[in-house]
């Protein structure tokens, strides 16, 4: 239902106590804290983060939060105060364990893939409601997946008790997104980096201040053993220090491990209770000498990501691998999006895709093709996009106070009475658009492949659902998928 521009790096941060979310305090670690040690449910968070990563095409990095209002104005990837995801916690409706805003372009501003714990749940590890399988469940939204309707995978439209593995559904949505995880350019066209006996040669690497900076290799499987060869410069200080960084990169947690010529180990560091790590070791070397740099994964969860590698032989600091740039600015109403994939009524055959200008809205826009009354106005297409949004993927036109976007709820499966603040979702009939050349209708153009619709509606919209339980096409009433 969504995807993010940049899966090379895509974030996610921790909204600190106190982050207006619609006008409540995020209380997540409140809520937490009172349970286990911070380290320990940000772990199993974490874990959850990378069920994805081991799977698919993208790298998902924990960055800070600075505590700005949830759907503040900014980059709606790779802002620089939080995480493209942020994840917080306030009282939802009964029976509502979380809620995720979907990704872009569905949501263009920064409210897009966040996600909200219920923090009235008794939250748990190992046992009822399990955190780890609730997170993995929203990850699973944020990225871009709607609901599963089958019965043992994590995207299952439902709790139904613990599960802390991706099935073969959940596997195979994720790589219609993203696809499969790629190979490095050390692993790639022919060559293999794997054993001592290929190992790549990056001595020539090396600048004139004694150092080597190797960005965007990859940890690609979960077995997955990369090796390094590096002669010593006469410039050396008589040191090498040797460093793998997944921190700020991905969810990697990595192990290092330095062998001489002769392939024995003379130093080696490890990172196995970690979700990005950075490790270093240092090593007394001589010019001339030849090593080995050996790297993988330290075992156990967070067995697959990208990292870079840095090494030392100067006196001069080494600064880390810089991220990725995957800057997006805030697109609120998909400005430049295309129509390329709207259902039509039997017998229409689009030929044409209606483009918009970069910054226009999609109001009473024209084109010459056969599609070109299908983008309509914005408030004559709202109740074709609650309505098809909500049936195709539970995604639901929501508000939390002073917040609204398109987002996906998660339930125990009941959902009776209301907290204070009960999400209020619209839904509306899916009216039929006229076309233009044609006398059919369009029944029921989808939204989600309009991409000149995608993500039309910013937070604090004048087409935000109202709270009235009566009238054509109004509810309001606790999330229930």
């Amino acid at each position: 239902g969504g995807q993010w521009t940049y899966g090379s790096r895509i974030t996610y941060s921790f909204m600190p106590d106190g982050t207006s979310i619609g006008g409540t305090p995020s209380a997540l670690f409140q809520t937490l804290n009172a349970k286990y040690p911070t380290a320990t449910w940000q772990g199993q968070i974490e874990q959850a983060a990378s069920l994805w990563e081991n799977v698919t095409g993208v790298n998902l990095a924990l960055v800070s939060d600075n505590g700005a209002a949830e759907g503040t104005s900014g980059d709606q990837q790779d802002d620089p105060r939080f995480g493209d995801i942020r994840i917080g916690a306030i009282p939802l409706p009964a029976g509502t364990l979380a809620e995720t805003f979907a990704p872009p372009p569905i949501n263009g501003g920064t409210v897009a893939g966040d996600i909200l714990f219920n923090s009235t749940v008794n939250w748990q590890i190992g046992s009822n409601y399990d955190l780890m399988t609730v997170a993995a469940h929203e990850f699973g939204h944020a990225l871009g997946l709607g609901e599963s309707t089958v019965s043992n995978t994590v995207m299952y439209g439902t709790y139904s008790g613990i599960n802390e593995a991706l099935a073969s559904d959940d596997i195979a949505g994720i790589q219609s997104l993203y696809g499969t995880r790629q190979y490095d350019a050390f692993n790639s066209n022919g060559q293999r980096n794997d054993f001592y006996t290929t190992a790549t040669n990056i001595t020539a690497y090396l600048t004139s201040n004694a150092q080597i900076a190797i960005p965007r290799v990859d940890n690609t499987t979960t077995s997955d053993v990369e090796w390094y060869r590096v002669t010593v410069p006469s410039s050396t200080t008589g040191a090498m220090s040797v460093t793998v960084q997944s921190s700020n990169l991905s969810s990697l947690a990595p192990k290092l491990m330095v062998y001489n010529s002769s392939l024995g180990l003379v130093n080696s560091a490890s990172a196995s209770n970690t979700f990005g790590a950075t490790i270093t070791t240092k090593t007394a070397v001589t010019a001339g000498q030849s090593y080995y740099i050996r790297v993988q994964a330290a075992g156990g969860p967070g067995a697959v990501g990208g990292y870079g590698l840095l090494v030392n032989f100067g006196n001069q600091t080494q600064s880390a691998i810089a991220p990725p740039n995957t800057v997006v600015a805030a697109q609120p109403s998909q400005g430049t999006g295309a129509v390329t994939n709207a259902k039509l009524a039997p017998g229409s055959s689009p030929t044409n895709t209606a483009k918009v200008a970069p910054g226009s809205r999609p109001t009473n826009t024209r084109t010459d093709g056969l599609l070109g009354g299908l983008l309509g106005t914005v408030g004559g297409l709202l109740g074709a996009v609650g309505g098809l949004v909500g049936g195709l993927l539970g995604l639901t036109w929501t508000t939390v106070g002073d917040l609204s976007g398109w987002a996906v709820a998660y339930t125990t499966g009941s959902s009776s009475g209301s907290g204070p603040n009960a999400v209020v979702r619209a839904s509306n009939p899916a009216p039929s658009v006229a076309v233009a050349g044609t006398s059919t209708p369009v029944l029921g153009a989808n939204p989600l492949a309009m991409g000149a619709l995608e993500g039309m509606l910013a937070p604090g919209s004048s087409n935000s659902p109202t709270t009235s339980s009566s009238g054509p096409g109004k509810t309001s009433h606790p999330i229930s998928i």
